[in-house]
């Protein structure tokens, strides 16, 4: 179940001291171990947050990926696709990250959509949502 609740977070990144930089979902609709996994297997830092992955100068900043040892020419391109990715994100020095929940239009975490997830992964089809969430009963009984 921990991994279906990890499916429905995703991190709007600011510092980045709270977020990890390849196992969490905060640059894309995954995370970027699953989308990089090359590079991923090549970190040196492989459970590191993102502010570990950032460098500072002044107000600008750039991103390291600490890599080991050298990159081959066939790795030239996912790296690039990797920086790519990242040049979306727009971390800040004083902000706190921010947790939001995908599965609702409002970013907060519902019972009712967790349960929706669950039971997509569990292959459960036609979940009977109205039946669970909107019956009419009375408040007292």
């Amino acid at each position: 179940m921990k991994y279906e609740f990890q499916k429905g977070v995703a991190f709007e990144i600011e510092k980045g001291n709270r977020v990890s930089f390849w196992n969490d979902i905060w640059c894309g609709e995954t995370t970027l171990r699953e989308d990089f996994l090359g590079i991923y297997l090549r970190s040196r830092d492989k459970e590191g947050l993102v502010v570990n992955h950032l460098k500072w100068e002044d107000h600008i900043y750039s991103w390291n990926l600490k890599i080991r040892a050298r990159v081959y020419d066939w790795e030239t391109e996912e790296i690039e696709n990797l920086m790519q990715r990242l040049q979306q994100v727009h971390p800040s020095k004083t902000e706190e990250d921010k947790m939001r929940w995908t599965l609702s239009n409002t970013g907060e975490y519902t019972v009712k959509s967790m349960c929706e997830l669950i039971a997509l992964a569990e292959g459960v089809e036609n979940y009977p949502t109205k039946l669970v969430w909107e019956i009419e009963m009375p408040y007292k009984v």
